[in-house]
């Protein structure tokens, strides 16, 4: 069956008892509700795709549609599903809300489960979109080779300075 009413009719006098006594009409109706709560993630430091040097993330999860109130999530359990990272709730309030910790650079994924909330017709919750971001806490240390003060140009990309990584926005003053 498909969401929406179901209704069961039995009109009256349709059978009857041994003695001849036609039944009394009767009715039950009830409505069929499938519509799962979709799971979201948010977070106000980081976007997903994109990259940081926090070492503490502050993330959300939220549920749309289903029925609500949505009870059952808790981010300190298989609820969220973390790579590289690990998940807290130090010092936060709102149930929805814990943090994430980057255990290394590189990319850290976020999830939260399938099923790990479900709506007051017990529809459990839809999985998440993965959230990833990558995490870099290194900084770029960069040499200055020996400058010849006759020769006041600098040459190639960076001139006469070599960095650990990859830099952007180099202006020399």
């Amino acid at each position: 069956l498909g969401d929406g009413v179901v209704s069961v009719s039995i009109p009256a006098a349709v059978t009857s008892d041994e003695a001849g006594n036609p039944n009394a009409p009767a009715s039950f109706s009830y409505t069929i509700n499938t519509d799962q709560p979709a799971a979201a993630l948010f977070s106000a430091v980081v976007t997903s795709g994109g990259n940081t040097n926090l070492g503490t993330l502050l993330f959300e999860a939220s549920f749309t549609g289903g029925t609500p109130p949505i009870p059952g999530f808790d981010a300190l359990t298989a609820d969220v599903v973390v790579t590289n990272a690990t998940v807290n709730r130090d010092s936060l309030i709102d149930p929805l809300e814990f943090n994430v910790v980057p255990t290394a650079e590189g990319v850290v994924t976020i999830q939260i489960a399938d099923g790990a909330a479900q709506d007051n017709l017990s529809n459990p919750s839809t999985a998440s979109p993965v959230f990833t971001f990558t995490y870099d806490d290194s900084q770029p240390v960069v040499t200055i080779a020996s400058l010849d003060v006759a020769d006041a140009s600098l040459t190639g990309s960076n001139g006469p300075f070599a960095f650990t990584i990859d830099v952007a926005d180099l202006t020399a003053t």
